[in-house]
């Protein structure tokens, strides 16, 4: 079923169902999340996505997933792809510019090497911490609901 308490996928290799509920099911229905593979629990072991199919739909996921990615409008594909990354960085970077020499350590980085550790930080931290929750509080595009 497609609603709000999870989705079930068959394997095509077992033709097996598994449900998939909470952070799993929203982050393998985000074309976005960077998700390459899922869990069979018949198989007990995880499998490309390409290998199983919605059950409601019959539906590939990897195609599920290309067809979302390019029903989504271009501003926030760009946000998902490269703005949001970016953003996050330079808001960490500025946050621990600022923060990173006030806090008390034996042997004290300087500012630029506190805001070089943010910026590293918040490419990787933005598409998988925060744009999950803004984009759907800002947009409403919940990918996890589409059929």
């Amino acid at each position: 079923d497609n609603n709000s308490n999870g989705r079930v996928y068959i394997h095509e290799r077992c033709k097996q169902g598994t449900m998939i509920t909470g952070t799993h099911w929203r982050g393998l229905c985000n074309p976005f999340s960077q998700t390459s593979g899922t869990i069979c629990s018949h198989c007990q072991r995880a499998f490309p996505v390409k290998e199983f199919m919605w059950a409601d739909t019959q539906e590939n996921v990897l195609t599920y997933l290309r067809r979302l990615r390019s029903e989504t409008p271009v501003v926030w594909r760009m946000w998902f792809w490269w703005l949001g990354p970016l953003c996050g960085a330079a808001f960490i970077a500025a946050l621990l510019y600022f923060i990173g020499p006030v806090i008390p350590m034996e042997k004290q980085l300087p500012a630029a090497g506190w805001a070089a550790i943010g910026a590293f930080f918040g490419i990787f931290v933005t598409p998988y911490a925060i744009t999950p929750w803004l984009v759907p509080l800002v947009t409403g595009i919940r990918f996890h609901e589409q059929p």
